[in-house]
């Protein structure tokens, strides 16, 4: 399978109006690409701007500035019909299924709703189209007849999938997908959406606050901060390779019951300034520990360190 780039953000930055006529920037200059059978995998703390980048790929939201090129055309450009039809080809399964999901519709309604929207189905083809649906995603075919409060959260989010499923999308959005949901329930759901990229070639964006498990499924993982993508490296060399000091805090963070007891566990000294407050320079300055003077004057750029491994940080800058 080839894995060519099919959707790629360039110079992407999200601004909303704060009082005082003060600007929150959410996004800033975002560069990232999704190849075509593969999985992006984006990690971060609360607030880094990784779920506010996700809903700009899908349309729920519009950039302040920059372009989203899929197969080459830019969808932020995108209005009525055209934007309709664009959306049959991004889908997205959200974090909450419980709020996601209209309590009131049975699993048959939720799933095939997407395919009578676009006319795609009879409503006498329902049942058997949900049928094929949830045996996808491996749910019995019986519980096309449940409503939500029936089942548990890993079967909700299985039918979240399900539904993103039916339109055949070229890439699925997965905004915090699995972490509401017990630890075995997510190796699960992250076995079946490995499990559909090999049958489908769909592409993943997936992201979550969880390093070991973005990088257990994820071809290419881009850490955020404030906003800011400071590294972008290999999922399989996370562990390995990883340089930026934002990226091994995370992975020091990582519990595991193979890790070495004997070594003390580094914490992030202080707090993230607040998006508003964000200082000129390196936005992780002030909980750096190789904070130098430079540092607090100028803002790094993303630079390729190795094919296909690229760095924010004034440590590796030539």
């Amino acid at each position: 399978m080839s894995h060519e780039p099919i959707l790629t953000a360039r110079h992407v930055t999200k601004q909303f109006p704060a009082a005082n006529g003060r600007l929150l920037t959410a996004c800033d200059d975002v560069n990232l690409t999704v190849c075509q059978g593969r999985t992006l995998g984006i990690v971060g703390e609360s607030g880094c701007g990784k779920s506010t980048f996700v809903k700009m790929l899908v349309g729920l939201l519009a950039p302040t500035e920059g372009e989203i090129l899929f197969h080459g055309d830019d969808i932020t450009k995108l209005k009525g019909e055209a934007l309709r039809q664009n959306r049959r080809k991004i889908q997205m399964v959200f974090q909450d299924a419980w709020a996601a999901f209209n309590p009131k519709m049975r699993v048959v309604d939720i799933v095939t709703e997407p395919l009578l929207n676009f006319g795609l189905i009879r409503r006498s083809e329902r049942a058997a189209k949900a049928q094929e649906l949830l045996e996808m995603v491996h749910l019995p075919k019986e519980y096309i007849d449940r409503y939500p409060h029936s089942m548990s959260g890993g079967q909700r989010q299985r039918v979240g999938i399900a539904r993103a499923l039916a339109l055949e999308p070229e890439i699925i959005v997965c905004d915090e997908a699995t972490c509401a949901l017990d630890v075995s329930v997510q190796d699960r759901i992250v076995e079946l959406l490995v499990e559909l990229q090999q049958k489908k070639g769909i592409s993943f964006v997936f992201i979550c606050h969880d390093v070991a498990l973005v990088q257990s499924l994820s071809h290419q993982m881009a850490v955020m901060y404030l906003g800011n993508v400071v590294e972008v490296l290999p999922g399989h060399l996370v562990g390995t390779e990883a340089l930026h000091p934002y990226t091994q805090a995370l992975i020091g963070a990582i519990f595991s019951t193979r890790m070495d007891f004997t070594k003390k566990i580094e914490s992030i000294e202080s707090e993230a300034p607040s998006p508003l407050d964000v200082p000129a320079g390196c936005p992780f300055q002030n909980r750096c520990g190789h904070c130098m003077e430079r540092c607090r004057r100028e803002k790094p750029k993303l630079v390729e360190i190795e094919q296909h491994h690229e760095v924010a940080c004034h440590l590796f800058s030539r």
